[in-house]
């Protein structure tokens, strides 16, 4: 059957709708998979060129088909839209980007993709690549492919405008380690600076690339001037600092000089012109038409500096003729003013044959001469022999006779020849400078008070035989002294320092900021001597105290307590009952006070005791004062106590400036009574035997009753208790280090020795002085091979056992090693004593702790031999100084140790700081009976004994 046009354009239209069905089924089948995508799109299009065919037919056809070609256009429209989607679909689906939860996009991608599907991350606008494909294989995101950038392109870029631009480029990975660049340079000596990476920074390498224009040695293109002292000039290139400017002056300049240069660039500046020293010109430094060399000097100088400007050669020659005729003249001029040196041949009968390089027509008035005797002159009248000419006198300046000796040997001297009387007179003298300056010094003390025994000072002249040397120490010396003296040359002596017949010092008599006299001896003694020490006016201020202290006990030394405690028998003197007023009908009472000082050590603070307020000896005085003086008026008891533990008498004196009573400006704060609680620190061994006991802590107590007196306290120094001889911490009596020093003195000399490493020799006279007195000697004698020394500061310090004492015992031999040879000052000390305490120590450990009857009560008891020593010098400075004594060492024994024993005085390991009871039965019991005799004799019984 045939099909008409109708039918055909139907059959037409339907399969036009089958192709759009087709494509929007490709479409869905699209959104299914990326994969299939390039399938469904040629299907799709196939589809529509279908339908476009169809259509074609359709119009051949007769208008019936009209409808059916339309339907088919508009499915070729949807299929072709459907194809578009498809390809955009597929594209925007698989392309992905960084956020801050996915930063590299990666997860994104894996997410939408399934295994062995691509991906693409877009990388930003400004990174080198434009996105990264990926790969999806087994859930891990595998780079495939990266696609350029716009920042790729520039980053091939190697010259920069900055370096900050270059080092972004080079953190972008696009300048590789090495690699190098350039970077434009803001200055026009340069056009750019190359930089190398250096393992991802940028440094510059100092290769420059440099400008045409020049900038060093320039010669000027234009020079002129358009006022005085001022000059323009233009140069072919650029003015940097350092730039070499020559030009011609143009003007002769007659103060500052001021340039201003125009560069190649028309830049100008204006800078004034200086010469050496940085100084401005001063006038004629520029010649016209002379030529002139300056350098720039860039910020922060800021000038041009001159180089140089003159004339030429044919000037400078002119200058010089001139300059060596009037150089010639000055020389004919002070021809006779040079001295001629005199070379003597020989020396007989005090005549000088000598020679010099003048003739005789110039031996002319006022000629000096330089005269060096080969040996002195024996006469006074020594005459010079010069050139074989006469022998002419040599006189004194002013033409007397020389004295024998004046012309020191080997020692230049000038003579000055005076034609008129054809003698030769001397003007200076060898010696004179020595006289001068080397006759009496004062010193400048360099050292301090660290080293009270090692003196050092510096003075203004020589130190010669004779030289006296007067200095104020800054310290009292507590041994043997040595000085150190340096003069006005460096020149430095180390002598040591004498007194009475070339004895060494022993501690005392040198004091601090008190003048000291010396003279120095040369050789053979090479020492100072003592020729006065202190101030004068001290012994006589001492005198006089000791004067008013004597008239003091011959009346009533208590006045000003009895003034006090019962008046003086005026009616306005209310006396023991204080200053009584009334206002309105109110009554008030200021008591007399009572000031109650004590200075001391540990047991004055009632060290061992179960309450130290309450035992310490100076409460219970305050207490037995207060029961002695109960109903007799009205008293305020101030209980001022300054002792401090571990101290000892030498000590005491600052405790007593700790006391505000006792330095206030006001007499009527002064103390009224000071207890002196010494004995427990003194009378051990560390002290005792180390010489500060006897004699030293006797003089110590009697410049503190000296003290006290002088503020118009009544004194009371306190007997002491005993260690426990039963402790071991006792009985073991340590040496230690201890140089022992009284009355036996162990070696322990600060001085010079010579050491010998070699050898293993110490070598010094020290080590052999004696004096046949064991107090007095330096202790050398003791020692004995075995024994050790030990060398207390320098490079060779240590300890060193001897081996051996030469005969004169000036030399000991070590066993060990030491470093350093030569004369070293130093403290050499004999150490180790403890094998030879029974031999060097009084008393010794055998006869340290005696039974004997301490008391009176004819019962013996073990005691302490150098606490009853102490004791007995306490009894008799107090009484040499009228002043109170509060016994306790005989109570201590009566009531305590023989009645208790030892153990019950103190507790624990205590051995020397005594328990509750032991502070009553000595302390307690001192002062109950120093308060009774006290008030018996400030209420009138004059002469009394101590209980």
């Amino acid at each position: 059957m045939a099909i008409t046009d109708t039918q055909q354009a139907a059959q037409f239209a339907a399969s036009a709708a089958v192709s759009a069905a087709e494509a929007k089924q490709y479409l869905l089948e699209a959104q299914q998979g990326y994969e299939d995508t390039s399938t469904a799109s040629q299907d799709a299009k196939d589809a529509a060129d279908s339908a476009l065919l169809s259509k074609q037919s359709a119009e051949t056809s007769e208008v019936n088909a009209q409808q059916a070609a339309t339907e088919a256009k508009s499915a070729r429209d949807e299929a072709v839209e459907a194809a578009s989607g498809a390809s955009d679909y597929a594209r925007n689906k698989f392309t992905f980007y960084k956020t801050a939860s996915d930063p590299d996009g990666t997860i994104a991608g894996l997410a939408a993709t399934t295994d062995g599907q691509s991906f693409w991350v877009a990388q930003g606008p400004d990174a080198l690549s434009a996105a990264w494909q990926y790969q999806n294989k087994g859930g891990v995101a595998v780079l495939q492919a990266k696609q350029p950038g716009t920042a790729a392109i520039t980053g091939t870029v190697r010259e920069f405008p900055s370096l900050a631009a270059a080092q972004a480029d080079a953190d972008a990975g696009n300048i590789l380690n090495g690699g190098k660049c350039w970077v434009t340079s803001d200055a026009d000596v340069t056009l750019a600076d190359e930089y190398t990476n250096n393992s991802g920074t940028l440094v510059a390498t100092g290769r420059k690339m440099p400008s045409a224009m020049p900038t060093g040695y320039q010669s000027a293109t234009a020079v002129s001037s358009s006022a005085a002292n001022t000059v323009a000039i233009t140069i072919p290139g650029l003015l940097v600092d350092s730039s070499l400017i020559y030009f011609l002056s143009p003007i002769l300049n007659t103060g500052a000089v001021s340039v201003t240069v125009t560069d190649a660039k028309g830049n100008t500046v204006n800078r004034i012109v200086l010469r050496g020293a940085n100084a401005p010109l001063a006038g004629g430094e520029l010649n016209v038409s002379h030529p002139v060399l300056c350098i720039y000097r860039g910020a922060p100088i800021n000038n041009f500096m001159l180089v140089a400007s003159g004339p030429m050669a044919s000037e400078v020659a002119a200058s010089l003729t001139a300059y060596k005729t009037t150089n010639d003249a000055l020389t004919a001029t002070l021809k006779n003013q040079v001295p001629i040196p005199v070379t003597v041949g020989s020396v007989a009968d005090d005549i000088y044959t000598a020679t010099s390089s003048i003739t005789s027509g110039e031996l002319q008035g006022g000629r000096l001469f330089l005269f060096t005797p080969p040996s002195a002159n024996t006469t006074r009248t020594p005459k010079l022999k010069l050139n074989a000419w006469g022998a002419y006198d040599i006189r004194h300046i002013n033409g007397g006779q020389v004295a024998a000796g004046d012309l020191a040997s080997g020692r230049a001297h000038l003579l000055h020849w005076h034609a008129g009387a054809n003698q030769f007179r001397v003007m200076t003298y060898a010696d004179e400078r020595e006289k001068i300056y080397g006759t009496v010094l004062r010193a400048t003390m360099t050292s301090d008070a660290s080293t009270p025994n090692d003196l050092s000072v510096t003075v203004d002249g020589y130190i010669g035989n004779g030289t006296l040397v007067v200095l104020e120490p800054p310290a009292t010396n507590t041994g043997a002294v040595a000085i150190t003296v340096v003069n006005r040359y460096g020149d430095k002596i180390v002598r040591s320092v004498f007194k009475g017949a070339n004895s060494p010092l022993t501690g005392g008599e040198i004091k601090y900021a008190e003048p000291v006299f010396l003279m120095y001896r040369g050789a053979p003694q090479n020492n100072f001597k003592i020729i006065s020490s202190g101030d004068l006016s001290t012994p006589v201020a001492k005198l006089q105290s000791d004067v008013e202290t004597l008239k003091a006990s011959f009346t009533d030394p208590y006045a000003k307590l009895a003034k006090k405690i019962i008046g003086d028998g005026t009616t306005a003197n209310t006396g023991p009952f204080g200053s009584i007023s009334f206002t309105n009908g109110v009554r008030t009472t200021v008591k007399r006070r009572l000031v109650f000082t004590s200075i001391g050590s540990s047991v004055g603070v009632g060290a061992g005791s179960s309450d130290g307020s309450k035992f310490a000896p100076n409460s219970l005085f305050v207490e037995a004062m207060k029961a002695q003086l109960a109903g007799y008026g009205n008293f305020e008891f101030i209980n001022d106590n300054q002792c401090i533990p571990t101290q000892a008498l030498q000590q005491f004196s600052a405790q007593l400036h700790n006391s505000p009573y006792f330095t206030s400006t006001n007499e009527n704060d002064w103390p009224d009574f000071v207890l002196i609680i010494g004995g427990m620190n003194d009378a051990p061994v560390g002290n005792f035997n180390n010489g500060l006991t006897f004699p030293a802590q006797k003089g110590k107590l009697e410049a503190l009753i000296d003290e006290c007196k002088a503020k118009g306290a009544v004194v009371i120094v306190a007997t002491s208790p005993h260690h426990n001889p039963l402790s071991p911490s006792v009985t073991a009596m340590d040496l230690g280090s201890l140089n022992v020093s009284w009355p036996v003195r162990t070696f322990n000399v600060d001085t010079n020795y010579t050491f010998d490493a070699a050898a293993r020799t110490i070598n010094g006279g020290a080590f052999s002085y004696g004096t046949d007195n064991a107090a007095t000697s330096w202790g050398g004698q003791i020692l004995q091979v075995g024994h050790t020394l030990r060398v207390l500061s320098g490079e060779n310090a240590g300890d060193y056992t001897i081996s051996a004492i030469s005969a004169d015992r000036n030399t000991i031999t070590v066993a060990e090693s030491f470093p350093a040879s030569g004369l070293i000052k130093t403290t050499i000390r004999h150490i180790g004593l403890n094998s030879l305490r029974e031999e060097i120590l009084e008393p010794p450990p055998s006869r340290s702790f005696i039974e004997r009857d301490w008391s009176g009560s004819r019962t013996k008891t073990v005691g302490a031999a150098r606490f009853g020593m102490v004791n007995s010098m306490f009894r008799s400075v107090a009484r040499d100084k009228a002043v109170f004594l509060m016994e306790c060492e005989i109570p201590w024994f009566r009531d305590g140790v023989e009645a208790h024993g030892w153990a019950a005085l103190f507790d624990g390991t205590n051995y020397n700081h005594p328990n509750d009871l032991g502070y009553t039965v000595s302390y307690k019991a001192g002062a109950d009976a120093a308060a009774f005799s006290l008030c018996k004799l400030i209420y009138g019984e004059k002469y009394y004994l101590p209980s």
